[in-house]
């Protein structure tokens, strides 16, 4: 059985798919550890206020109401992770950001000038 030039490009496609996969996992970096925080911050007036900077630990279950200049926004923390339950902003961007599970993560309600961040440890 003779290998064909298709199938070796196929093999190839494949191949290289799935090392873009993996090298995109593992630049996300490592999954928030105990000792990661959830920082929340909300522009009122004008000024950057940081509403609730909150550890994240595996019994954590809490659901935090961040008022902005158009409504409330909702953030709900399970355990190591979070992510915007609901916001007034009319894309609903920040809903899709989805989970937010290793430092650096993020989801930003900029028309509710509303962020939440996982910060690493080491982060203030």
């Amino acid at each position: 059985m003779r290998i064909r030039r298709e199938h070796l490009l196929i093999a190839l496609v494949l191949l290289v798919g799935a090392g873009l996969v993996y090298f995109g996992m593992a630049r996300r970096g490592p999954a928030a550890t105990p000792g990661s925080r959830l920082r929340i911050t909300s522009e009122e007036k004008g000024a950057d206020k940081a509403i609730s900077v909150m550890p994240l630990a595996a019994d954590v279950e809490r659901t935090i109401d961040v008022a902005g200049p158009i409504g409330i926004t909702v953030v709900e923390i399970d355990g190591l992770r979070a992510h915007v339950v609901s916001s007034p902003c009319p894309d609903k961007l920040c809903i899709k950001m989805g989970w937010l599970e290793r430092p650096g993560d993020y989801a930003a309600c900029l028309p509710n000038k509303v962020l939440a961040e996982v910060l690493s440890p080491e982060e203030h």
